[in-house]
């Protein structure tokens, strides 16, 4: 996607209906599936650098999701863009997924990568935490 090379897909992860991280997987070379923890490139991008044709996909599945008034939402959605350029959801996860492992033994990535990769991860955790801590509260199982 933009200057990126090789099979590449694209994650959004939305908290209660915003936007809080993005990011490509690049595939190794020869490769075609997007794991980090498979030696795969894993680059966080800004929010706004959402390309126009995934943020109107995202819109449409946040739109499908806020409907069912879910509550406290926490996923994310993958998309790639194929070669005629047309951009496919892969996948929805009720779980964002903590990166963490992918700077460990990751010799794609640079150590910039690693750092930003382990400082958003901490943030993707702490906006997690942060979340559940309203949950338990608004639940009255304990009082934080």
């Amino acid at each position: 996607m933009g200057k990126y090379k090789g099979f590449i897909d694209f994650r959004v992860i939305i908290i209660n209906k915003k936007i809080i991280q993005t990011y490509i997987r690049i595939s190794r070379k020869g490769g075609f599936k997007c794991n980090g923890e498979e030696g795969d490139k894993l680059i966080h991008l800004p929010i706004k650098s959402i390309p126009k044709g995934v943020m109107i996909m995202v819109n449409k599945v946040k739109k499908i999701i806020n409907n069912l008034k879910i509550k406290n939402q926490v996923y994310s959605l993958d998309f790639i863009k194929s070669n005629n350029k047309n951009i496919y959801l892969v996948e929805g996860n009720d779980k964002p997924g903590i990166t963490w492992a992918f700077g460990k033994n990751n010799k794609s990535m640079t150590s910039k990568d690693k750092s930003i990769n382990q400082q958003k991860t901490k943030e993707l955790i702490n906006l997690i935490v942060n979340e559940l801590k309203l949950i338990i509260k608004e639940r009255g199982i304990i009082h934080i």
